[in-house]
């Protein structure tokens, strides 16, 4: 199952850094589903598992890991039979956009993703 053709949502810059990565909402409500965050830059895909909110907000745990300075991750959300829809604020598409950039003197944090 792959994405063709895409509707994506872009964010402000995210900093390398980041505990827990809060994404947007979908439709479906406290169901599993995997977040894919695909790097631009490597070509590399690393899948999580979460379970969105009973109104459908959508988190990942990145504790201990750091994402890719000066890079930009393409995120998508998913279930084994369908790929849904993120809505951050108005803004709706297949795919969220997040650019990365290391943040002088930041400490890993929660990150809720805003549009430009």
């Amino acid at each position: 199952m792959e994405l063709i053709c895409t509707t994506s949502i872009v964010t402000r810059p995210v900093q390398t850094c980041i505990a827990t990565l809060t994404i947007g909402t979908i439709s479906a409500l406290s169901t599993n589903v995997f977040v894919r965050l695909y790097n631009t830059a490597t070509g590399r895909t690393v899948i999580y598992t979460t379970t969105t909110s009973g109104a459908g907000l959508v988190s990942v745990d990145l504790s201990g890991t750091e994402l890719l300075e000066k890079s930009t991750y393409k995120i998508s959300v998913n279930t084994l039979s369908q790929y849904y829809d993120i809505a951050i604020g108005s803004n709706t598409g297949n795919e969220v956009i997040m650019p990365v950039e290391r943040v002088s003197g930041a400490i890993e944090g929660n990150v809720t993703l805003q549009t430009l």
